[in-house]
């Protein structure tokens, strides 16, 4: 019960972490203007035109129309925080070690 318990997590959060795998023109703009800055994942963010950067210790956010990074939290009028998408990320990793154990 609980590996089908795991099975059925790491599906739901696996589901949209592949539908929204990085932006293939995003990502080749942000390789070419920040080089130095290797990255695991870029996708798009809440903010229309802001995409989360996610290079496996931590978050920022890159605005490929102005050519920027942003670095910090972003706090929608609500008081939620972003990135939920790379809490995700590192649970579904968690899980994941955890199931091939």
């Amino acid at each position: 019960m609980r590996k089908l318990a795991l099975t059925i997590l790491c599906f739901v959060f696996l589901l949209p972490i592949c539908v929204f795998s990085a932006d293939t023109p995003v990502a080749d703009k942000f390789k070419k203007s920040f080089p130095k800055n290797n990255f695991e994942s870029i996708t798009p963010s809440t903010i229309k035109g802001v995409y989360e950067v996610y290079t496996g210790s931590q978050t920022y956010y890159y605005m490929p129309k102005d050519d920027v990074i942003l670095y910090g939290s972003l706090i929608t009028k609500d008081g939620k925080i972003s990135p939920g998408k790379v809490i995700r990320k590192k649970l579904l990793k968690y899980l994941w070690t955890a199931l091939l154990k």
